[in-house]
């Protein structure tokens, strides 16, 4: 995602950025300063979804998509 798409979701969404290129305290970068090594990513894949509740996995797809709308 663009620097401006992660700008973007670090101030209004709280997600945090993971561009180094994006300053601020929700980001990367900053959780990193923070966490150090306890801070590591959780790669998101088919193989991760498959043992997701299909419900719970509907209902999260259905939130993400109303809060991009909302943007």
């Amino acid at each position: 995602m663009s620097k401006e798409g992660q700008t973007i979701m670090a101030r209004q969404l709280q997600i945090p950025a993971v561009s180094p290129e994006v300053a601020g305290e929700n980001t990367a970068t900053s959780m990193r300063e923070i966490l150090g090594a306890q801070l590591r990513p959780v790669p998101v894949n088919p193989g991760l979804m498959v043992y997701l509740d299909q419900v719970k996995r509907a209902r999260l797809i259905a939130h993400w998509n109303q809060v991009l709308r909302t943007q």
